[in-house]
């Protein structure tokens, strides 16, 4: 089940981006930033496109909360910082 969540979490985050390119693309150039970013709100497949990335999120913290390993990619991030910060044994100089 842990897969099929990441599946559609990554086609989530891409449906957001290819929405948000989309309703960009069609925003003629010009204003400024903060006024840009008032006319996308306006947008329905702009808004639609932060929505999918918003499932995208929910999706991802589903499926790494139904691993079977209980989170080792954050246990393997962990043991990797304790490998680079202690000292080089013997065997291994």
């Amino acid at each position: 089940m842990d897969i099929v969540l990441a599946l559609v979490a990554a086609l989530l985050f891409a449906l957001g981006t290819v929405l948000q390119q989309r309703a960009g693309l069609e925003e003629p150039a010009g204003g400024s930033s903060s006024g840009l970013l008032l006319r996308m709100a306006k947008r329905p497949v702009w808004l639609a496109g932060i929505v999918a990335d918003a499932f995208g999120f929910v999706a991802q913290a589903a499926a790494l909360a139904s691993t079977r390993s209980g989170g080792v990619a954050l246990w393997t991030v962990r043991g990797a910082e304790l490998r680079s910060s202690r000292p080089a044994s013997p065997s291994s100089r």
